[in-house]
């Protein structure tokens, strides 16, 4: 059953994945991270237990979150397939301190970025939703900005935020509140663009699930300031995270972390480590510290990210179907996580700098 609802997951938040990325050598490289077993890590420090902040409707699908964002200490704020936003003011708080609100009745809500309490953008299959008052009453502006299904959503700052969609198109912003107008896109890749991160305005990087990673120091500039760099060929990167212009990390489905400090260098400016198994998720609040989840429940940190494997700690929860499918780390005291199966949020406010974690049995 464990195995089947991973693969489940895998679907859900890749959805064109079972047309242009499934290969008979993902399948075996999946069917090998499965099977792998290691022992646990010792754990001295332990991550709060789970609980339900999402809500689950009587009939149809469950309501699943799929990312999470924490500008600050005091406000998070999460999307589900379903088209509701979670937020809370008191993320540490019991389920109760978590509100639920629909803002988009027809689409999945896949992309999620809040450079501030004063702005949270999102993106869903043709639409950015936007609004300056995320941990209040404020209401959610949607404006159709793309034929395309957005895949992911970058803002560094409340005056630019970039976007990326599944035919290979960024849409920028230096008005994200501005409604349709205010966007602008250029076609940069001919591959399916799934996560971007812009750690300022000068500097974004892409990845596709080809393996390409596509970057722009003026993303602005139209389709002669992005280069494209083949970086991981046939291991399907998922994901990007750059805590900063100097330092840039790509996860991909079967468990690697490439870095780069020199994100915008090319194919030869990345290193590769196997970290652990399955795809997963980073937070990093510094360049000294990142800390996430893989899809299996596992715990992974490093305070020395460019260090290669040994640099990085794993450990292996006992029940591991939980499947993390977003974490934030708005300081190196907190770590946030909402779960896409169990529908829960989680956190650690012992900090997790040099550290192992685990997140609670009972999850």
């Amino acid at each position: 059953m464990g195995r089947r609802r991973r693969w489940t997951r895998w679907m859900i938040r890749h959805p064109l994945g079972g047309l242009s990325v499934l290969s008979a050598s993902w399948l075996l490289m999946l069917a090998l991270s499965l099977g792998v077993a290691s022992a646990r890590a010792a754990d001295p420090l332990s991550w709060s237990a789970p609980q339900l902040v999402d809500h689950q409707p009587p009939f149809g699908d469950p309501a699943q979150p799929l990312n999470i964002a924490c500008p600050t200490t005091g406000l998070c704020v999460a999307t589900d397939n379903l088209g509701d936003v979670l937020t809370s003011t008191n993320p540490t708080g019991p389920a109760s301190a978590w509100t639920t609100t629909k803002i988009d009745a027809t689409n999945k809500l896949t992309a999620l970025s809040c450079p501030s309490s004063a702005l949270c953008v999102i993106a869903d299959n043709h639409d950015v939703l936007t609004t300056t008052d995320p941990g209040g009453t404020g209401t959610w502006q949607a404006a159709s900005v793309d034929p395309d299904a957005l895949s992911g959503v970058s803002c560094p700052t409340t005056s630019f935020c970039a976007a990326v969609d599944q035919s290979g198109r960024v849409l920028t912003s230096t008005n994200p509140t501005g409604g349709a107008g205010a966007w602008s896109t250029t076609e940069v890749n001919g591959g399916l663009l799934g996560s971007i991160a812009c750690p300022a305005a000068n500097l974004c990087a892409a990845v596709d699930y080809e393996g390409n990673v596509v970057t722009s120091t003026n993303p602005t500039g139209g389709a002669g300031a992005w280069s494209s760099a083949s970086i991981d060929s046939g291991n399907f990167p998922s994901s990007v995270t750059c805590p900063s212009a100097s330092l840039c990390l790509v996860m991909d489905a079967v468990g690697n972390v490439l870095t780069s400090t020199e994100p915008n260098g090319g194919s030869g400016a990345w290193s590769s480590a196997k970290v652990t198994t399955g795809e997963l998720r980073l937070s990093c609040p510094t360049t000294t510290l990142c800390a996430g989840l893989n899809w299996e429940g596992d715990v992974v940190t490093s305070t020395n990210p460019t260090g290669g494997a040994g640099a990085w700690t794993v450990t292996e929860q006992v029940d591991n179907t939980g499947f993390p499918s977003g974490v934030s780390c708005p300081t190196t005291a907190l770590c946030v996580a909402v779960d896409g199966i169990g529908n829960t949020a989680y956190f650690s406010t012992s900090g997790v700098s040099g550290n192992v974690c685990r997140v609670d049995e009972s999850f």
